[in-house]
């Protein structure tokens, strides 16, 4: 195949190839397919459920899948709501069909439009599969519907949009207790057992026991949390014990007690000699939007019932690592 003579961008009245510019695109979004933000393109039921979807505006990148259209994609934009009719189901059975956008080039054999001007050349259709299509596309939601249905309610729907380049960002704290992070006793003890728990370890993690901020970005939707405490001194005692522990986060709704937690783990100590063990956590939780570009409190939090009881000491510490992530928002947590 010959030089294309003309490159992107050379002023004067040069003419540029429609491929010169798709490989512009292609180049910018590095190749991927998906929705431009997290809440661009959303699939929803009508507001009064009725025979129809509704694509929220947003917009994507689409590689495109011709034969013979290498490095090339395209970017479809959706200025406003747009309605999508779903056929109704017979008695014989229901349907499982996927609703993209699918763009048509008749360059490549794509269907033409009505108006060559106008278009349109990227429509939304469904389809009963996802699977080897042969034109460039982007997935947006998956629609199942029992039989004999007309009405698409929010339940039918399941979100299938990914970001076409999601950023990350990655946070750790790693904190070793040092002897002057150590109350005077020597010992910090995990006390007995509340509804909201305690801090823990309580003398390492800011001012009014509210936790290591951290700043969310504006575009994160969902976080990872991992949490470790490390060398947990575990006392002898002559009955068992055990407790809980996890993180909190957000802002604060009372003394000790932030809005929103991670999901809760669970330890255990037999009676018997002195040692150390390291409680481990992790999870993935969406990120509220009123969190979302904001400085945000992450507490460590310990309960303990039973007679033997956890201690962190000076050769005791903790790490707390948050992972950042931009992903399709679906408005459920």
């Amino acid at each position: 195949m010959a030089l294309d003579s003309v490159p992107w961008f050379i002023g004067g009245g040069a003419e540029h190839s429609p491929a010169v510019a798709r490989m512009l695109a292609y180049a910018a979004t590095s190749g991927a397919t998906g929705v431009i933000s997290p809440s661009d393109l959303r699939v929803t039921a009508l507001p009064t459920p009725g025979a129809a979807v509704r694509i929220m505006p947003g917009g994507a990148a689409i590689l495109n899948r011709y034969p013979g259209a290498a490095n090339q994609s395209y970017t479809a934009r959706n200025a406003s709501a747009t309605d999508v009719a779903v056929p109704a189901t017979g008695s014989s059975g229901g349907a499982t069909r996927y609703l993209i956008l699918r763009v048509d080039d008749p360059e490549f054999g794509g269907q033409a439009p009505t108006n060559v001007v106008d278009g349109p050349y990227v429509r939304a259709v469904l389809v009963s599969s996802i699977t080897n299509l042969a034109y460039p596309f982007v997935p947006l939601a998956k629609i199942t519907q029992p039989a004999n249905t007309a009405t698409i309610t929010q339940a039918m729907i399941a979100d299938i949009r990914d970001i076409a380049n999601p950023r990350e960002k990655q946070v750790i704290i790693p904190r070793p207790l040092q002897g002057s992070d150590v109350p005077a006793a020597g010992f910090d003890q995990l006390n007995g057992a509340t509804s909201d728990g305690q801090p823990y370890p309580f003398y390492a993690q800011g001012a009014n026991q509210s936790g290591n901020t951290l700043l969310i970005p504006e575009w994160a939707t969902r976080m990872q949390i991992e949490a470790t405490w490390i060398a947990v001194r575990m006392q002898p005692a002559n009955t068992d014990g055990f407790g809980d522990y996890w993180v909190d986060f957000g802002p604060v709704v009372r003394p000790e007690k932030l809005k929103y937690s991670t999901r809760v783990y669970h330890w255990d100590q037999v009676a018997g000699d002195f040692s150390r063990n390291n409680w481990e956590l992790a999870d993935e939780v969406a990120i509220p939007e009123e969190l979302r570009g904001q400085n945000v409190s992450f507490l460590m939090k310990a309960s303990r019932q039973g007679a033997a009881y956890p201690r962190m000491d000076g050769r005791s510490g903790y790490k707390l690592k948050v992972r950042f992530l931009e992903r399709a928002d679906s408005g459920v947590a």
